[in-house]
């Protein structure tokens, strides 16, 4: 999940399985990402979802956007990867 507004990265998940066709009640939560794929640091430097804490923008609301990519093969990163190294594998 990544805010347009603030440039900022709430939550970046890996290697989900082909066959996960939903998203369980608090996924998000450190604890139960693994269960996902394969969770990475985001903009907070943490595991997991991190929730917005959004200071009022003097041009513009918050915007979030959800971006999904289809892979032909896993990514093979280690756990809690920081976003360049993540962005960069896909």
């Amino acid at each position: 999940m990544y805010d347009q507004t603030a440039d900022f990265y709430h939550w970046l998940v890996t290697d989900i399985p082909v066959n996960n066709a939903s998203l369980t009640i608090g996924i998000a939560s450190p604890s139960l990402s693994s269960s996902l794929g394969i969770s990475h640091l985001n903009s907070y430097f943490e595991l997991g979802y991190g929730g917005p804490d959004p200071t009022p923008h003097p041009i513009a609301t918050h915007s979030y956007l959800f971006q999904l990519y289809a892979l032909r093969s896993p990514t093979s990163l280690a756990s809690g990867q920081q976003i360049s190294t993540v962005l960069s594998a896909i």
